[in-house]
């Protein structure tokens, strides 16, 4: 896996993701281990509603490493993200929220 995911020194990499329910009313959690530690971890959930699709994911973590290089810098350091929002069925995205938070970018939207 670290090879696929191109990181340095090529470390042992462990991606564990659980989750229960159908696709329609579905949640799980995901963690991403290098070297013997948690790097990052994210919750999410979908719910197929008359209005469409809703997502729901929270995560943390060092998620720099896992980016291209163009989008590495923006997600320096610990990085939290806490997203929710509906793919409307007619066309279009319903943001709930819209949170990230990192050593370089501090954004919010919602809309």
């Amino acid at each position: 896996q670290a090879n696929l995911l191109k990181l340095p020194d090529a470390p042992a990499v462990n991606i564990v993701v659980t989750g229960t329910g159908p696709v329609a009313n579905w949640s799980g959690i995901g963690t991403f281990v290098v070297d013997g530690q948690i790097v990052a971890q994210l919750t999410g959930r979908h719910q197929v509603t008359d209005k469409g699709n809703y997502v729901e994911a929270k995560g943390d973590g060092d998620f720099q490493r896992f980016l291209p290089d163009k989008l590495k810098s923006l997600f320096a350091g610990k990085t939290s993200f806490d997203l929710a929002g509906t793919a409307i069925v007619t066309g279009g995205v319903e943001v709930e929220r819209a949170n990230i938070d990192s050593d370089a970018v501090h954004g919010t939207a919602a809309g």
